[in-house]
């Protein structure tokens, strides 16, 4: 029995993290998603920090498991890597979105995973193109996987799919226009500070995501808790408030700046640097509001009407190619500001994923 609760405490906080992975994790949420009390808990784990290190590691064994089934002869043939993953993750949904949270929320290097899955047989398996390839791959399967009840007879024609956008994108010219790309640049006096973010992003930087409290954000803005509490009845009221802030001031911009744009090229274009600059000057949890908010596949709110009609311009050449260009346009930051500080970085991996996106990852990078 006690083996049979430990494990369903490791699968409701997995759950939980899965499926909100940018709100603060307590105990009495993990208890009352497995249906017992907060003190249950300690008789299997000493302390949060224990738990969510178990998880890691039960998370990371199950995954690795799964290359155990895979035939070796067939480990450079990506549509048979990428079915069996698939089909093996259909009893462990919320392992993908767990996955992708430990990648953008806890910025965890999985490299090494991510290689052995979407490496390229041709034989470009570049930083860009492993990025391109693993999100592309993550921004079809995973709502599948997640939400919509993915089956096994579907698997196939979503690998189908993926397989295709890795060998030749949108179908455009992959050609980049340095005037037009120029006009994509966010200057710094275009973006507003929200004293909140900032605070949230320090107190994320040295407790972890799972640390944020409304004590430490309080401390960090030099205010009584209770003033918090005046306006976010919730510490997740607050978390969310904050990213919502975030992710419409990056709307707002991007609405602006592809409003230049005279053709699905040059929206693109704009698009990808637009996201790509905006998100250099960004504190890390900003990035992470961002990129959740894609990977969503959130709808684009009815006043950011030049976004939604490039949007849908996009998917009427491919269907979801909207959704995923601003997907694509986030990820270099997943990639990159967690481990560089040049800030020139951003450029090329936002460039090489526009012409990926554009073309294929068979295209000639930058």
């Amino acid at each position: 029995m006690k083996r049979d609760t430990k494990a369903r405490i490791i699968d409701a906080t997995i759950y939980l993290l899965a499926t909100n992975p940018l709100e603060p994790i307590t105990l009495e949420k993990i208890a009352s998603q497995v249906g017992i009390s907060k003190p249950a808990i300690y008789r299997h784990f000493s302390s949060k920090d224990e738990l969510l290190k178990n998880v890691d590691e039960t998370f990371l064994a199950d995954a690795y498991v799964l290359f155990d089934t895979l035939d070796p002869n067939r480990e450079n043939d990506p549509a048979y890597l990428m079915e069996t993953f698939t089909e093996a993750l259909l009893p462990l949904k919320m392992h993908l979105s767990f996955l992708s949270h430990l990648i953008i929320a806890r910025q965890i290097n999985l490299a090494s995973f991510l290689q052995r899955l979407f490496s390229d047989p041709s034989g470009n398996n570049s930083n860009i193109c492993l990025l391109y390839r693993s999100s592309v791959y993550f921004f079809f399967a995973l709502p599948g996987l997640t939400y919509y009840g993915l089956q096994k007879e579907t698997i196939k024609p979503i690998v189908h799919t993926i397989l295709d956008w890795y060998s030749h994108g949108l179908g455009i010219s992959p050609a980049i226009d340095d005037q037009i790309w120029q006009k994509g640049f966010v200057a710094p006096e275009e973006i507003v500070e929200d004293r909140f973010l900032i605070a949230m992003n320090k107190v994320a930087s040295k407790y972890e995501l799972t640390g944020l409290t409304i004590q430490r954000i309080a401390t960090e803005l030099h205010l009584a808790s209770s003033s918090l509490y005046y306006s976010f009845p919730t510490k997740e009221a607050l978390v969310r408030e904050t990213a919502k802030k975030e992710q419409q001031q990056f709307l707002r911009i991007l609405d602006n700046k592809v409003s230049q744009a005279r053709n699905v090229s040059e929206a693109l274009q704009i698009l990808f640097c637009t996201s790509g600059s905006y998100l250099a000057q960004r504190p890390q949890l900003g990035i992470q509001f961002n990129t959740l908010s894609s990977l969503r596949n959130d709808e684009i709110p009815d006043e950011f009407i030049h976004l939604r009609t490039w949007n849908d311009e996009f998917s009427s050449i491919r269907e979801r190619a909207g959704h995923l260009s601003r997907f694509l346009a986030i990820a270099p930051q997943i990639n990159v500001f967690s481990k560089s500080t040049n800030p020139s970085d951003w450029m090329k991996y936002s460039k090489n994923l526009f012409r990926f996106f554009s073309s294929g990852c068979t295209t000639e990078e930058i």
